[in-house]
């Protein structure tokens, strides 16, 4: 089975070219209202000869762009957004494809004369890529460049309309921050009367981490979501590709209350991407014959094929995961994340897949009763649940006893 990206398979007659339009008018908005913010210390080198006044102005754009922000502000509620999750999570079966067939089906459904440049879809793409390519960066975020906008095809499977696809991002079950553009917007949106989705933290907590908060729905968090179950991207990744749409946090620091200290690494990583996103459109005509498979090769290094896909696929379940170095590590912590997850699993009827459980299962000593309860909280966690639940590690050996004659199939696999 190739690596793939999940989609709907009843495509819609939508046009693709509106979409972009709006997209464009959006992109220029952002670019134009951080040409007199410092940039950050990483600096990309690829567009320091680029003058960035000549893309749109603010004014051409403006318009369209309060238009779609009304909508997109009105309608981007704590309901939809779960709504638009259950439906990714419960979707019908879906089309298979690998990631250059996704690509060569945003060329198809989203037309080629992007009003900025002349440039198929495709060759924005890897115009993305190679600008960090050329700056020396490594070959995950190479490829983080090359798939960033993948999540677009949204708009073809199962989106509402543009406003919940593209767009800046911003928190939802939370206060809407002055510094989202447009606040003003939000005055029809519902739970801007909530008395808790009001509130500065809503159903949060301070120092929650931004992985606990629910980002509006659209073509970022789609393919972040995809990504993060079917591929070996780092976080750093995954942030970019979150993130760079989330201009009230990396760029007007709002939201700050709610980062973890793996956020504050995460910001760095989107700020560093965040050039290539905004600047790497030109009318220079990437050979894509001769970097195809230079960008093949990088799929098929961090879409590896996993068994635990193929198991969610037979079993017509969606696939949760987690990875257990996310978990903590602290007792309490542990119970209640765990206590979480297993809810949701259960709720959703999914595939749930602990990854890199290793430091959960291992055999209990009389030298270590700190981890001895971490291990005993894990099984008690786990002693009820009647889903289907797998765990991976690369450590076999060191299981604990109890952990063993819990295991109905034990499978061993190498990454091909």
């Amino acid at each position: 089975m190739a690596p793939g990206i999940l989609v709907d398979d009843n495509t819609s007659n939508r046009d693709g070219n509106v979409l972009e339009e709006t997209s464009d008018h959006i992109d220029a908005v952002n670019v134009l209202k951080g040409q007199n913010q410092k940039k950050f210390d990483t600096k990309s080198q690829f567009d320091a000869e680029k003058d960035k006044t000549k893309f749109r102005q603010y004014e051409d754009a403006c318009d369209r762009v309060k238009n779609f922000y009304l909508e997109q502000h009105t309608k981007q509620t704590v309901a939809y957004n779960l709504k638009a999750r259950n439906n990714f999570l419960h979707s019908r079966k879906r089309e298979e494809m690998t990631i250059w067939q996704a690509m060569e089906k945003l060329n198809t459904l989203i037309d080629e004369s992007d009003p900025d440049t002349s440039l198929s879809q495709i060759q924005h793409l890897l115009q993305s890529a190679e600008a960090i390519r050329k700056d020396g960066k490594p070959r995950w975020m190479q490829l983080t460049g090359l798939i960033h906008d993948l999540g677009k095809l949204l708009y073809f499977y199962g989106s509402e309309g543009q406003w919940d696809v593209v767009g800046d991002t911003f928190p939802v079950g939370c206060a809407f921050d002055d510094k989202i553009i447009y606040p003003g917007s939000f005055s029809e949106n519902p739970d801007s009367r909530d008395p808790i989705y009001s509130t500065r933290d809503g159903i949060y907590s301070a120092g929650c981490g931004l992985d606990n908060v629910m980002l509006s729905w659209g073509h970022d968090e789609y393919l972040y979501h995809v990504v993060k179950d079917q591929s070996t991207l780092p976080a750093e990744a995954l942030a970019m590709i979150r993130y760079h749409s989330f201009y009230p946090w990396h760029r007007e620091n709002a939201y700050r209350h709610f980062m973890d200290e793996k956020d504050e690494r995460m910001l760095e990583a989107v700020r560093a991407f965040n050039p290539y996103d905004l600047y790497s459109k030109s009318d220079g005509l990437p050979d894509m014959d001769v970097l195809k498979p230079y960008y093949l090769e990088l799929i098929d290094e961090y879409f590896p094929q996993k068994v635990v896909k193929c198991v969610a696929e037979l079993a017509e379940m969606p696939l949760y995961s987690v990875t257990c170095s996310d978990i903590g590590t602290s007792l309490e912590a542990v119970e209640k994340y765990l206590g979480s997850v297993l809810h949701l699993g259960k709720k959703w009827n999914c595939v749930l897949l602990l990854d890199e459980a290793d430091v959960f299962l291992e055999e209990r000593t009389l030298s270590d009763l700190d981890r001895n309860s971490l291990v005993s909280v894990f099984l008690r966690t786990l002693e009820y649940y009647d889903g289907v639940l797998i765990l991976t590690s690369n450590r076999v050996g060191t299981f604990d006893e109890a952990f063993q004659s819990r295991i109905q199939l034990a499978l061993h696999t190498t990454r091909r």
